[in-house]
């Protein structure tokens, strides 16, 4: 059967009609409105994820505060036993030196002083001698006493902090693991998003000044942690044997740490810093980076936005989530709180 050339054509026609209505703005428009949607959806999830780290971060971070106390009074309960136990063996060698004599020498009676003194002026001196070595006996026995109340009740209160401190690190342990996986589910959320919603603020122009406040200024100031993370406020917060000096940023092992201006690095390791760099800004101002995993440069000049180590838990943080522990020094000088900083930088 022969299909005439006006079937053809008409036939034809419909098919562009078609293809013109799928190419037409309304289902750009609509293909539009989807991705924007689906993107839209992920900056909710991820918005709603950091929410959850902030707080997550900063039961970790109080977490860390109560532990520090518990050991600093740990600290003051074991040197108090220790002056106790000193003080406890004097006196009581004392006493026990003390019985001895009464034992080997018998006490003297009101009767050996009455009978045995020639006249009442050597009476009242005996009598007041027995006074006084009576009343010292019973300040010795007294303080031995004392000493042994107060050492059973240190010793209590260091039995109730060892346990506190017991249950303090299995807290942190919970909470770093609550931490480290919902920092993993903001990397998988954030790889799977085709657009680029870790794209933070860098490169914000900061100028860094004593106060600690960020005020507008030529250059650039980029966020040290290049991935998902997570802090919170812990300037001047107790940490075992000192304040804190910096901010803790939390983040998975190996995430790359950025230098935040250009300048220059020196590499270095210390006990209770670990590997740590030292970024010596263009701006002026020298920034320290602490607890590192691994380093990426150690010496030289370096861009700002250049990865120069990575997040770990070397140092005093052994054990612990990692994270980077990083300072901001103003001309050098003494550290300022980080946090305000960072949080105009983000």
């Amino acid at each position: 059967m022969r299909i005439s050339g006006k079937v053809i054509f008409t036939r034809y026609l419909t098919f562009l009609v078609i293809l013109l209505l799928l190419l037409s703005p309304a289902s750009a428009s609509a293909a539009t409105r989807r991705r924007a949607s689906s993107a839209s959806g992920t900056q909710r999830q991820v918005e709603s994820l950091n929410k959850e780290l902030r707080g997550i971060s900063n039961q970790y971070n109080s977490t860390l505060t109560s532990f520090a106390n518990i050991e600093r009074s740990l600290r003051a309960n074991q040197k108090r036993i220790a002056e106790l136990n000193t003080e406890l063996a004097k006196d009581q060698e004392k006493l026990n030196s003390r019985l001895e004599t009464i034992y080997r020498n018998g006490e003297i009676s009101i009767f050996d002083v009455l009978l045995g003194s020639k006249d009442f002026y050597q009476f009242s001196s005996r009598f007041e001698m027995m006074k006084k070595i009576a009343h010292q006996d019973a300040q010795l026995l007294n303080s031995v006493k004392r000493e042994k109340a107060e050492t059973e009740k240190v010793n209590e209160r260091l039995i109730a902090e060892r346990n506190q401190i017991k249950s303090a690190k299995k807290r942190l342990a919970t909470e770093g693991a609550k931490l480290r996986a919902k920092l993993r589910e903001q990397q998988t959320l954030l790889a799977k998003s085709k657009s680029n919603l870790m794209a933070s603020r860098s490169g914000q122009r900061i100028r860094v000044s004593r106060d600690g406040s960020a005020v507008p200024l030529r250059g650039s100031f980029i966020f040290p942690v290049a991935g998902p993370h997570a802090y919170s406020n812990d300037w001047g917060e107790p940490r075992s044997g000192h304040r804190h000096q910096g901010t803790d940023i939390f983040a998975l092992r190996g995430t790359p740490v950025v230098a935040v201006v250009g300048g220059s690095v020196s590499g270095d390791y210390s006990g209770r810093a670990g590997k740590m760099l030292y970024l010596y800004g263009s701006d002026g101002n020298s920034y320290e980076y602490m607890h590192l995993d691994g380093f990426a440069v150690t010496q030289g000049e370096v861009a700002a936005g250049q990865v120069i180590g990575y997040v770990g838990s070397t140092g005093n943080a052994r054990g612990g989530s990692p994270h980077l522990h990083f300072e901001i020094h103003p001309g050098g000088g003494g550290p300022i709180n980080p946090y305000p900083i960072l949080r105009a930088a983000e």
